[in-house]
């Protein structure tokens, strides 16, 4: 049985057992500092200079007052303080155990001084005994901001031998380096493009499809004709078998574009996709084949909508395989005019001349074996199998027509094979070094080049959506700048790695009176994807209106 006699400690032993807790409450709120404040050496000695004055005047009479600027002398005994902050606070004195293998020595000032074995020279104080400071210190890091903004931002090793006439800098390399690194002019000039790996083809130039079922158009141009009236070539590039197409206009109009597109289609088929950069003509006529009502259209044919795709702004090299036969269009109508000066009948001539020679282009290797196949050309399958002989006098029955069929398309299956093994064979051989950049992120600071503009002028934009390729990579962004929201692809960015501090600094040297319009000639660019602000007065272009500034008499 358990038993039934009440229980009473004994309370030294219990008291013996306890442990001992001790509660600590630290405050953690960061005390500002008055050289925090500032980020500019020369007016942080400023303002402390004119707080030591207002302590010196209210110990004095009125009459013994220090009145007007600040004096060398006040200046220098502001920067004797500040030093001897940096020090104090950074070092426990001439002990410390990074200043060991230092001889240091104190002057009257209370400073930290190291004995060199200059000091028998006779020279300043200041080259004899240079000051020793911490590396890493808010006063040092301005110190060295301002000597190297004094001396014109110039490099690491300019920096440091200013600086050694006067301080001695632990870790004097890696505190300039990292200041100079940082510095917001410099980054301007200094930073470099971001690198992405190259793209895979998209999937429109790899697919099965029929000559000119994916389209790309542009403009090039302007060409003079007889009575100095200007014409300009639109260009249609079959994506996938890289044949052409030329039309010759006498202007820039959406109407004008419109009726070449027509005559396109009436020649070579209606495509399906086309792609394009973001002319003001271009993007017209996207938006008149918007208007259609497809549905209906669809109802009563079997026409499709076109799908119209247009590259980012500022990005030709998204659209390069009609770029890269604009060029030679250009190549061989220069070589070919000169000076001559043509109507329009006789440049239309040359134009059909000039499509028929690089749609006779070999695609593939030209080997030296006459006994090697023909290479491929654009022109084999704009003209499929070309038919040999004269049928119509042969006789021919119901036997032979379905034999000869057969064979035409045996030889357009052979032909899509040699296309598929030589010629998208040759495109998976591409390699290029690509150097390591910085990813790019949402809250970014960018300088936006422009080959309009210098570089010193190119506008400051913060990233605000980044979109991501298919193969996991990011080539383009949307960025918030002065005048709005615009897109770029990251082979226009320059990233400057500012942070959240700098960004002030940043907005400052932004230069004042610059608009966003790079170098992507378009005017579309700017109607379409450039937002301007609100109170600020548009015309219906979208451009902005300067305010009138009327004269008050």
């Amino acid at each position: 049985y358990w038993p039934k006699s009440n229980i009473f400690p004994d309370e030294e032993i219990v008291n013996a057992e306890k442990r001992k807790t001790v509660v600590s409450v630290t405050n953690t709120e960061k005390e500002d500092k008055i050289y925090d404040i500032f980020s500019s050496y020369p007016k942080l000695l400023m303002v402390v200079s004119w707080i030591y004055r207002f302590i010196d005047n209210c110990r004095v009479k009125k009459n013994f007052r220090k009145l007007g600027s600040i004096t060398v002398e006040e200046r220098n005994r502001t920067e004797i303080s500040l030093i001897k902050i940096a020090q104090r606070e950074s070092f426990t004195g001439p002990q410390d155990k990074r200043l060991q293998k230092l001889q240091i020595l104190e002057d009257e000032n209370g400073l930290f001084r190291i004995k060199t074995r200059l000091s028998l020279k006779d020279d300043l104080k200041n080259f004899k005994f240079p000051i020793v400071l911490p590396s890493e210190h808010s006063i040092v890091e301005k110190l060295v901001r301002w000597k190297h903004c004094s001396l014109g931002h110039a490099g690491v090793q300019i920096v440091m031998t200013n600086l050694r006439e006067e301080f001695w800098i632990l870790k004097y390399g890696k505190t300039v380096r990292k200041v100079v690194k940082n510095c917001v002019i410099c980054k301007r000039f200094d930073a470099r493009p971001i690198e992405t790996p190259t793209a895979p083809l998209p999937v429109d130039r790899l697919r099965a499809a029929s000559v000119f079922e994916i389209t790309g158009v542009d403009f090039a141009g302007p060409l003079y004709l007889k009575g100095n009236q200007k014409s300009w070539i639109v260009i249609y590039t079959c994506a996938v078998f890289r044949a052409i197409h030329l039309e010759l206009t006498t202007s820039l109009t959406t109407e004008s574009f419109l009726q070449s597109f027509r005559r396109y289609v009436a020649r070579r088929g209606r495509p399906s996709v086309v792609y394009s950069d973001n002319g003001t003509n271009l993007v017209g006529a996207n938006n008149l084949i918007k208007r259609i009502n497809w549905e209906t259209v669809a109802k009563y044919s079997t026409v499709n909508k076109i799908d119209w795709k247009f590259i980012p702004p500022s990005a030709p090299w998204w659209g390069g395989f009609w770029e890269r036969l604009i060029g030679m269009v250009k190549r061989i109508i220069r070589k070919v005019l000169g000076q001559t000066s043509l109507n329009f009948e006789e440049l239309n001539t040359v134009l059909c001349d000039c499509e028929s020679v690089i749609n006779g282009r070999p695609l593939t290797y030209v080997s030296d074996d006459t006994s090697d196949l023909e290479p491929l050309t654009p022109s084999m399958f704009l003209q499929e199998v070309r038919e040999i002989g004269i049928p119509d006098l042969d006789l021919l029955d119901n036997k032979s027509l379905n034999k000869r069929f057969a064979y035409r398309q045996r030889l357009r299956q052979d032909l899509r094979k040699r296309f598929r093994s030589e010629y998208l064979g040759q495109l998976r051989q591409y390699e290029r070094k690509i150097r390591s950049s910085p990813s790019i992120k949402i809250g970014d600071i960018v300088l936006i080049s422009s080959d309009n503009m210098k570089r010193i002028d190119w506008p400051l934009g913060k990233v605000i959506e980044v979109f991501t390729s298919p193969d996991g990579n990011i080539r383009l962004v949307k960025l918030k700048t002065r005048s709005g929201e615009i897109l770029r692809p990251t082979l226009r960015l320059y990233p400057l790695e500012v942070g959240e501090h700098q960004k002030e600094l940043f907005q400052k040297c932004e230069p004042p009176a610059k608009t966003v319009t790079c170098d992507d000639s378009s005017a579309a660019e700017r109607d379409s994807l450039d937002k301007a602000e609100p109170n600020e007065p548009t015309s219906r272009y979208g451009r902005r209106l300067k305010r009138v500034k009327r004269l008050v008499l």
